[in-house]
């Protein structure tokens, strides 16, 4: 389902850590990469390669920084509204239980 036009993505304190985490472990490129591709969803919230996470109504999943973090987000389609929930590796921005089911 693409969506155009303009979206506003806000960074929740997890996701603002895991991006903190990106630029210590490999330096301003790649977190300069990792930003861009979180920007990018202010054009498109659910881009091509975004997964929608099973069970849940407004979850998505990104590849960042070269596909090494992942990013997941709820977006707010009635607000336009992109909510950047947690960035990090793979077995530790997922959490059980943690989303709002169908």
């Amino acid at each position: 389902m693409a969506v155009t036009g303009r979206w506003q993505v806000e960074l929740l304190p997890g996701a603002r850590a895991g991006l903190m985490e990106i630029l210590q472990d490999h330096g301003d490129d790649a977190f300069d990469q990792a930003l861009n591709d979180i920007l990018a969803l202010e054009e498109d919230p659910t881009p091509e390669d975004a997964e929608h996470l099973r069970k849940t109504r407004d979850h998505y999943r990104i590849y960042i920084c070269r596909s090494l973090y992942r990013a997941v987000y709820r977006v707010l389609f009635g607000k336009r509204i992109v909510l950047v929930e947690r960035i990090g590796p793979r077995g530790s921005v997922y959490l059980k239980g943690g989303y709002v089911r169908w």
